[in-house]
């Protein structure tokens, strides 16, 4: 334990989170501190657009690598874990924790396979076809570009 007090750190005092009171104009008597303080009340009123819009840009950026996946549900394990019944190629283990987990609303359909995996856990994956061939010079030698469907 610190000598030094900390209230937040003494395990027993609760600190409130601070509010901002805005500031109306024409509160103070002298003309300086009022525009002072309306342009600061502004100023953080643009800040606070910044910070909402940048905070709205990483979540959306963040949610567009997320993929939701359906699965079926085997058995709770404590009061926060779930044990999941995922395809056998799928070299995780199967319990996640409740807060790894979202609720399924709708009806149930068939997103596709997940793909294969050897055994050294790296996908197996098998080219349709050859779409294209080009020619190309890299490092003063001549590399061959494939497209694979």
């Amino acid at each position: 334990m610190s000598i030094t007090y900390h209230p937040q750190t003494d395990g027993q005092t609760k600190v409130a989170p601070t509010l901002h009171i805005s500031y109306m104009g024409g509160e103070s008597k002298v003309e300086e501190v009022d525009r002072t303080l309306i342009a600061k009340e502004e100023a953080m009123g643009i800040m606070k657009f910044h910070l909402q819009r940048a905070q709205d840009r990483m979540k959306s950026q963040a949610d567009k690598g997320r993929k939701y996946r359906q699965f079926v549900v085997l058995k709770r394990v404590g009061k926060l874990g779930y044990e999941l019944q995922l395809p056998t190629q799928i070299q995780i283990h199967n319990l996640f924790h409740v807060s790894q987990l979202k609720n399924f609303r709708g009806t149930m359909t068939n997103v596709g396979d997940l793909p294969t995996l050897n055994n050294e856990g790296i996908i197996e994956v098998e080219p349709i076809t050859i779409l294209e061939r080009r020619l190309a010079k890299k490092d003063n030698a001549a590399t061959v570009y494939v497209l694979v469907q």
